[in-house]
């Protein structure tokens, strides 16, 4: 298994001659107000720490969302792929991504799943707190908080660390593809809309990422990681997970 990084305008064709016929493809949601809102602030302790706090898309997130549609379309287009399934987090903005991402697909979409094990990472007590309003709360320095919201190892009171989010987002992966994929000669995809954390847990899983260049791999909003599969060879549990919810789409 061997994984690649797709920019908007460079798709590896040589990836479709390795052997793999199954394709997980992760993608983070599209820019949000709180993902804009910490860009702008110039002082660190106005920065909110978002976790799972909900935060709806922007306009250019919306714009993002849609963009990654096209580029989805022209991937599997050049590598004759099937998509059999869309994945996403229960979160609004990962849902709302993934609709707006199936709007620019030109066949029949499939209906978005959501399953909470592609949620982001819970920060706990920390959730939709400030950093400021974290070292009042927590008593530590602003350099502690911000390890602590990095340390793949510690988690903050009532979250989780990336070790938690590495195993649930695993555990995704494999009960969707036994899902999802039917083996045959087709090349099948599963698109899984996600968010930072959960593209770094399967980059860490999946694609040799290291633990100390988990908490440092940056990941654009609305951007893609592929990863190819071989046909299953490993013994997954037999019980398959009832998703949370499903979302039809209509056009």
């Amino acid at each position: 298994m061997r994984q690649c990084r797709l920019s908007p305008l460079f798709y590896p064709m040589s990836h479709q001659h390795n052997g793999f016929r199954e394709f997980v493809i992760v993608t983070r949601h599209g820019q949000t107000e709180l993902n804009r809102h910490n860009k702008s602030v110039e002082d660190k302790r106005h920065e909110v720490l978002t976790g799972r706090t909900h935060t709806p898309l922007t306009e250019k997130g919306r714009t993002q969302a849609l963009e990654a549609g096209e580029r989805l379309q022209t991937l599997l287009d050049a590598f004759g792929w099937r998509l059999k399934g869309i994945v996403s987090s229960p979160s609004p903005r990962a849902v709302d991504t993934a609709m707006l991402i199936g709007s620019r697909l030109r066949n029949s979409m499939p209906d978005v799943h959501t399953d909470r094990r592609f949620h982001e990472r819970s920060l706990g007590v920390l959730e939709n707190m400030t950093i400021g309003e974290a070292i009042q709360r927590t008593g530590l320095p602003q350099e502690e908080i911000l390890r602590l919201r990095q340390d793949f190892d510690r988690a903050p009171e009532g979250g989780e660390n990336y070790t938690q989010v590495t195993n649930r987002v695993s555990s995704g992966v494999f009960d969707l593809r036994r899902e999802f994929f039917q083996g045959g000669s087709d090349l099948q995809a599963v698109l899984v809309t996600g968010h930072k954390g959960v593209v770094r847990c399967a980059k860490h899983a999946f694609g040799g990422l290291s633990r100390e260049e988990v908490v440092k791999f940056d990941v654009p909003n609305a951007d893609f990681v592929v990863f190819g599969f071989h046909l299953r060879e490993e013994v997954l549990p037999e019980d398959v997970p009832t998703h949370d919810r499903t979302i039809h789409f209509d056009r």
